[in-house]
């Protein structure tokens, strides 16, 4: 089991690095485990895809279709190819 240090707390990731427990999650997280992939940064924009792909796994148990989520978010399309090789959820 790995961890990620994140604003003084310890978050439990797996051995693909993705959060053992989805309730960690939060925008500071996400910034977080962005930078460990490589990311800079993240803008509220990809922000806000992020948390509609979290919400829409939370509901239904299966990631939307990538080519609709930046309509449905609201976002350029650009913003998905952007955030597609993060690890947005728990393993569970």
């Amino acid at each position: 089991m790995f961890k990620l240090e994140c604003n003084g707390k310890k978050v439990k990731l797996d051995e693909a690095g993705f959060l053992i427990d989805q309730n960690d999650w939060n925008e500071d997280v996400a910034m977080a485990l962005a930078s460990k992939e490589g990311f800079d940064s993240l803008s509220a924009e990809q922000i806000d895809i992020i948390r509609f792909m979290r919400e829409y796994f939370l509901k239904y148990e299966v990631f939307p279709i990538l080519n609709n989520i930046c309509r449905i978010a609201h976002q350029p399309k650009k913003y998905v190819n952007d955030i597609v090789g993060l690890k947005l959820t728990s393993a569970q």
